[in-house]
This record gives structure tokens, sequence and C-alpha cells, in this order.
């Protein structure tokens, strides 16, 4: 019979953790936090460029149609997310890579199920445009 492993003796789960916790690292000390810290100085006196965001890509002419108006302010928002976005996707390939290495975990109780979610996905601390790609990989993954 062939000898199991723990999954600390695993060396692809310690280094998929490893690249994890390198990208979580990367984004919020160069992007997320330094960005909030930025908006919280900005507070009261911020003003919103665009209908949803306060950075402009392409500004959006009052005068313009619905549909064009509608086109600018997507890639103006698509410009303001692009990091966010970018984080979400590697690090969702990463989780992704990370469950086919780990045993499933997984209770009868529904309750303790979505305490254990709420475990696994707190510590990441992202921002709703960022979830989805993430919770779609961490749900595929089990």
């Amino acid at each position: 019979m062939a000898k199991e492993t723990s999954i600390l003796g695993n060396r692809r789960v310690i280094l998929i953790s490893i690249v994890i916790i390198s990208i979580a690292i990367g984004f919020w000390s160069t992007s997320r936090y330094p960005t909030l810290q930025g908006k919280a100085d900005m507070t009261g006196i911020i003003h919103l460029e665009d209908t949803l965001t306060h950075e402009v890509f392409i500004h959006v002419d009052e005068n313009a149609s619905f549909v064009e108006k509608v086109a600018y302010t997507t890639v103006n928002w698509a410009w303001t997310n692009r990091q966010g976005m970018t984080f979400a996707v590697f690090i969702a390939a990463a989780f992704m890579t990370l469950f086919k290495y780990l045993p499933r975990y997984r209770s009868r109780n529904r309750f303790l199920n979505s305490l254990y979610g709420l475990a696994t996905g707190t510590p990441l601390g992202v921002c709703v445009n960022c979830v989805a790609p993430i919770a779609k990989a961490m749900y595929e993954g089990g």
C-alpha cells in the first residue's frame, strides 16, 4: 500500500499556500490598503468624475446618448477595478489548484458548513467585485 502523506507533508500544498500568501500580501500592501487610505484621506472632499467611479479613463459628456454613457461608464468602472479583478483571477486560480490537494470538508450541519465557508473566505478582505471569481473557484473546488 502507498504511504499516506499529511497535508503539511505535501510539498505542493506548501508551495501553493506560499503562492497564495504572496499574492494576497502583494495585493494588500501595494494596492488595496494604500487605495483605501487615499480614499479615507479624501473623505468629504472627493468628487465623483463618473457615475460609478472617481477614476475616469474616458470622459463621459453630459450630452452623450444613453448607449454612449453606459459604454463609457462601463469602461471607467473596468479601469477602476482592474487591479482588484486581476488579483481575484490570480488568487482564484491558486485556490482552485490548492483545493485539488486538500481533502473535502463537509458536514451534515448547514450551520457548520457556513462557518467553515466564513472562516475560509473572511481573511481575504476583498470587495464584492473581486469575490465573484474567488467564490466560483471555492465553490467548484468543494
